[in-house]
């Protein structure tokens, strides 16, 4: 039978493993990720996805205080849609 001191070096290596990993993982995120990929754009986010099938995601986008709507997937790749759902075909793209 294991004593209290047995247990309480078990959580302390645990503890100091988790510790450890979590220092590690940000410190790749803080030094080793470029600042493009963190954030491409002060006025380009996305504010939400979600998955309409198994092939098709709706992305929507916010982009100098408008928002866009992306589905993309299937046959055709990209189709971007304006605030009120309107096509916009200057910036739809086909394979």
């Amino acid at each position: 039978m294991m004593h209290a001191s047995s247990y309480l070096q078990i959580i302390i290596a645990l503890l100091t493993v988790l510790g450890l990993l979590w220092v590690v993982s940000w410190g790749i995120r803080r030094y080793l990720v470029p600042q493009a990929l963190r954030s491409p754009s002060p006025n380009l986010c996305i504010t939400g996805h979600l998955p309409l099938d198994m092939k098709h995601r709706l992305i929507e986008l916010s982009l100098n205080g408008r928002c866009y709507y992306i589905v993309l997937g299937g046959t055709q790749p990209v189709m971007v849609l304006g605030e009120a759902g309107e096509e916009l075909p200057a910036l739809k793209t086909n394979p």
